[in-house]
């Protein structure tokens, strides 16, 4: 998943009046914080996880639908288990949307750009044109979302930019 398979926890006093906790990420872009309520599961690409509340069990899931769109073929979920209230943050690669579908309406969204969601929401892969675009435009495949949703998108597609730079490297 792209992540160290050990995770470091840190723990300190709470004193309500100056309490400052900062995150940074090996991604230029924005963090996103999100509240988890119990109960509560999130899936989240497998780049995007900085960090979370110890009461959130973190979970690998395994994706092999998004082998063939060049997508992860693990993806990262978030449980909340627990009575309270947990944290996750997220690193995006560029800016981070918020997108609401409505019922009745779906979006597709390109798996590289896909940060975060609740795990009720399914997708389907499937391609983002038609056949034509599919094989001579090198579009692949994306995830179909059908509201009503909400969904976390990123602004750059940090696999097609790692594409580049080896392009151009060699």
């Amino acid at each position: 998943t792209s992540e160290s398979m050990f995770l470091t926890y840190y723990t300190g006093t709470l004193d309500e009046r100056n309490t400052v906790i900062s995150f940074a990420s090996q991604l230029p872009g924005d963090l996103l914080g999100i509240r988890i309520r119990p109960g509560e599961k999130f899936t989240m690409s497998s780049y995007n996880f900085v960090a979370a509340t110890n009461n959130l069990k973190l979970n690998v899931k395994s994706r092999f639908r998004n082998i063939f769109g060049g997508g992860y073929i693990f993806i990262n979920e978030v449980i909340n288990q627990s009575d309270g209230d947990g944290m996750v943050w997220l690193a995006a690669f560029g800016g981070i949307e918020h997108l609401h579908i409505p019922d009745g309406s779906s979006i597709k969204v390109d798996h590289g750009l896909f940060v975060v969601a609740k795990s009720e929401f399914n997708y389907e892969i499937t391609t983002i044109g038609g056949l034509k675009s599919f094989v001579f435009g090198g579009e692949g495949f994306a995830m179909h979302f059908h509201g009503p949703c909400d969904i976390y998108i990123q602004s750059r597609n940090i696999n097609h930019f790692l594409h580049f730079i080896n392009k151009n490297i060699q």
